[in-house]
């Protein structure tokens, strides 16, 4: 046993993954053992869906910490070593490099594999009855048309929290997060001769540390989280013909 938690932990994870798969397989609708709906499949299944949200929810519990403390601390330490311009170009030239290197690779995989073709015809045609198309077509335009400019400005309020308390504790908030951290950051650097400054600096560096040693023992966990979230997938999808 003990061997194999000294495996990498992509191992294990793929390990994971292989047994969800077939043990999914086993026990859920295209049981060959006859174990579908029975009690022993409902059972696992729970197993299954306790241990992928007890992994889901140890990721959320640190996305707010780790990214504030890390985007607090390296904002600091840039801004004492003056690189704030040397930095932006090479962000600015990085975004622009993988965003390119993005859409080539996306463009040339659809072309090579037209996906939603089926058989040469849009697999829309052939999924969706011709009764409801119309009514979808309707309701994807009615919601592109509802996008104006002012979902521009509402991102830009976003950004600016009302209550930190508040946008700390939801982590759909992360552009509030991150905003007011580079802004915490900023001022560390600009302020960082006193020591009242400097002990908040190294707060968030212990923070930062701290966040990072409780990612790794999360990470640890990784193997079951995802035995969890792919177990549960196999054993209740029904299989297509």
């Amino acid at each position: 046993m003990r061997a194999l938690f000294r495996l990498p932990l992509w191992v294990q994870i793929l390990g994971a993954i292989g047994v969800a798969v077939v043990s999914g397989w086993l026990i859920g609708p295209a049981s060959p053992l006859g174990l579908a709906g029975s009690g022993f499949s409902g059972w696992v299944v729970s197993v299954y869906s306790f241990l992928g949200d007890l992994f889901l929810r140890a990721l959320r519990m640190l996305i707010v910490p780790l990214i504030a403390a890390a985007v607090i601390t390296a904002v600091a330490k840039l801004g004492r070593e003056h690189a704030f311009g040397r930095l932006g170009l090479k962000t600015l030239g990085y975004y622009a490099l993988t965003s390119l290197l993005s859409i080539l690779v996306g463009l040339t995989v659809v072309n090579a594999i037209r996906p939603g073709i089926i058989n040469g015809a849009p697999g829309g045609d052939i999924l969706v009855p011709e009764a409801d198309r119309a009514a979808l077509a309707a309701e994807a335009m009615g919601q592109v048309g509802e996008r104006s400019s002012g979902d521009v400005i509402d991102v830009f309020k976003r950004m600016i929290p009302e209550n930190v308390v508040a946008a700390g504790s939801d982590n759909g908030a992360m552009l509030s997060i991150i905003f007011f951290s580079l802004l915490v950051g900023y001022t560390l650097s600009r302020l960082g001769g006193h020591p009242a400054v400097q002990t908040v600096a190294r707060f968030f560096e212990g923070v930062y540390e701290v966040m990072i040693f409780i990612t790794d023992l999360v990470m640890r966990t990784a193997p079951l989280g995802v035995l969890g979230l792919v177990g549960e997938v196999a054993a209740t999808t029904e299989p297509q013909e």
